[in-house]
């Protein structure tokens, strides 16, 4: 096991309620990465996968589409695992890794109404994968994750009477509990030791404080699960996880206070607030061109997207 005395002795120390960085998710992966073990670096690059997934679900509905710069693979190299794997050619897992590459040709070899929501079968894909790393920690903390995300699907789930079995990601124990057990603690009780939390979370009305909680619980986690290691890849995993969650705050403290859809155009003044307006000119002539088509026999089910103009304009009230 590699010890990085230096590296994690020159690291910042982080708190959930940090407005500020020095240091990014970015930075991490062109100053810290290269100086990790090999063995180490695939530990990282689960970390990363994240994004990866991210912008193969979005180069799979579009091939021009922007793709986020953290991931491991770049827009072009993505676009040849997928060119190749569509036209049924094969992948080494060396060069890309496998869960992807089941994802990308299940994706072209499935009847659109026999396929579960995306998303969901990337996630299963991912956490199994991610699972069976082979590190204590990082296995552990995808797991944490993963059962966190699914009890709450759980309990949103029953609060609706939606089907629960089918919404739950993965193949664990907990996973099993939650899609079979009729109990109230889904038989988690003894299992589950922050289950009681959990749930006092998930009662949370308030968006961005229970959001808040989740990463407190999940920053709790990580403190604990490394209170022993020092100078290992485990504490240096756990100071990426914490950045990245830093980082997703500080970035929505940044971002819209108030926002409204079609603003009043009409008004004396014209619009005063951020607001995101529709193209009507865009939508008149995608109408028009599906009832051309109709009219000419044709039949086209499929939803159309007409993407918003984003109007930044600084609202009287913003004081800042």
């Amino acid at each position: 096991m590699s010890k990085y005395y230096y590296l994690v002795a020159g690291l910042p120390e982080l708190t959930l309620e940090d407005s500020k960085l020095s240091y990014t998710v970015a930075d991490f992966k062109t100053e810290i990465y290269t100086g990790l073990s090999v063995s180490d670096q695939k530990l990282i690059d689960l970390f990363y996968l994240k994004f990866d997934n991210a912008n193969v679900l979005k180069l799979l509905k579009d091939k021009e589409a922007a793709i986020d710069t953290r991931g491991n693979f770049s827009a072009e190299e993505l676009a040849e695992y997928i060119s190749t794997l569509k036209e049924g050619g094969e992948v080494s897992a060396k060069e890309f890794p496998a869960y992807l590459a089941t994802f990308i040709s299940a994706y072209f070899n499935t009847p659109a109404e026999n396929a579960v929501l995306l998303e969901d079968h990337l996630a299963a894909l991912y956490y199994d994968y991610a699972m069976k790393c082979g590190n204590k920690f990082v296995a552990s903390w995808f797991e944490f994750n993963l059962t966190i995300n699914n009890i709450l699907v759980a309990l949103t789930a029953r609060k609706y009477k939606w089907d629960i079995a089918c919404n739950i990601v993965g193949d664990t124990e907990i996973c099993e509990a939650l899609r079979t057990s009729g109990a109230r603690d889904f038989g988690l009780s003894g299992e589950v030791d922050f289950l009681d939390q959990l749930v006092k979370i998930s009662e949370i009305t308030e968006l961005v404080e229970r959001e808040k909680k989740l990463d407190a619980l999940r920053w709790n986690w990580m403190e604990d699960a490394i209170f022993f290691d020092y100078f290992t890849i485990e504490r240096i995993f756990a100071f990426l996880l914490k950045l990245e969650m830093i980082e997703r705050w500080i970035s929505l403290d940044k971002e819209i206070r108030l926002a409204c859809v079609d603003e009043d155009y009409l008004a004396p003044y014209g619009p005063a607030f951020l607001h995101v307006k529709q193209d009507e000119a865009a939508i008149a002539e995608k109408a028009v061109e599906v009832l051309l088509g109709r009219i000419a026999g044709g039949r086209d089910d499929n939803e159309v997207l007409i993407h918003g103009i984003y109007n930044h304009i600084k609202s009287k009230m913003d004081k800042n």
